[in-house]
């Protein structure tokens, strides 16, 4: 009787440990497959990530070299407008065109060359260029603009 009780009890203990050992391993084996479709979803947000950002670069840029080529068509004009002034400013109205042509260029070649890297650089840059852009803006209205009134 002792015997059986002995052989039940490593039996018992055999068994328990066993399965607790079984357990663990597709405990692990589940971690396992649980971080991998974690990875994988990550991996897929950073993907979509990517690609708004390449979106949002494009149709800013396309929107971006319309108010450049606008701007251009806007320095012409107001050449045309210069060269048949006759007033004192007609000169330094010249310097102001030459300047706005050069920094309308600039930026165009700035925008032309940007490299992404990473939505946060990408959101400074956009400000950085949105500002300088209405500043352009801003001088071509303000040019010949009689102020001595």
């Amino acid at each position: 009787m002792k015997i059986i009780k002995n052989t039940l009890s490593i039996f018992a203990i055999t068994t328990l440990m066993l399965g607790l050992n079984l357990s663990s391993c597709s405990s692990a084996a589940d971690d396992v497959a649980d971080a991998k479709e974690d990875v994988d979803s990550a991996n897929k947000e950073l993907d979509q990530a990517k690609e708004d950002l390449k979106i949002d670069m494009e149709v800013y840029r396309q929107e971006t070299i319309e108010k450049i080529l606008e701007n251009e068509n806007a320095i012409a004009e107001k050449r045309k407008l210069i060269e048949t002034d006759k007033s004192a400013l007609k000169a330094a109205h010249q310097k102001q065109i030459i300047d706005l042509e050069t920094r309308n260029k600039e930026l165009k070649d700035k925008l032309e060359n940007y490299k992404g890297e990473g939505k946060e650089n990408w959101e400074e840059f956009k400000k950085e260029f949105s500002h300088d852009m209405t500043e352009i803006g801003d001088a071509l209205k303000d040019l010949t603009v009689n102020n001595t009134k």
